[in-house]
């Protein structure tokens, strides 16, 4: 997952923003990338800081898999 989310973390900050979500999540197929990245993290962002950090990514993969996508 970490390398997953490395592919699209454009400022290279080692966070993923709702933007770079919203491109993981068209490439993973969502109909609706922008919504699905805004409950991705509003769901996985657990210090409300608008970014998925390293801590967080559990959190990420579990709404992924909720959501029924797959990781290649």
């Amino acid at each position: 997952m970490e390398s997953f989310l490395a592919k699209y973390d454009k400022t290279r900050d080692r966070h993923s923003d709702e933007s770079e979500l919203r491109v993981a999540f068209g490439e993973l197929g969502a109909r609706f990338p922008n919504q699905r990245a805004g409950c991705a993290l509003a769901s996985a962002d657990k210090d409300m800081d608008g970014h998925i950090s390293f801590s967080e990514l559990g959190d990420l993969l579990s709404y992924v898999i909720q959501q029924g996508y797959k990781i290649k």
